[in-house]
């Protein structure tokens, strides 16, 4: 059984970090915000989130928001509409 995939929650990480820095991390910070024991899984992360337009390789490999990085989420419950009794 492999792992879970839990880009999505790295990724709200990764926006929190950018709310309060105003910058996106190295690939080391990055890999000490998340807990990987590698630099390698977050530049595989990177990699990923680039390759879904949430990130960019900006000047000198720093990474840098893409299009899709400021997009709301999508939310998939059920909203209750009309009256109530």
């Amino acid at each position: 059984m492999g792992r879970p995939n839990k880009d999505a929650e790295y990724f709200g990480c990764l926006r929190d970090y950018f709310a309060q820095h105003r910058l996106l991390p190295s690939y080391a910070e990055l890999s000490k915000v998340l807990g990987f024991s590698a630099k390698n899984a977050a530049y595989k992360l990177a990699g990923r989130l680039t390759s879904a337009g949430y990130l960019e390789v900006g000047p000198g490999g720093r990474l840098v928001p893409g299009p899709r990085f400021f997009e709301l989420p999508h939310i998939d419950d059920h909203v209750p509409a009309g009256l109530r009794d």
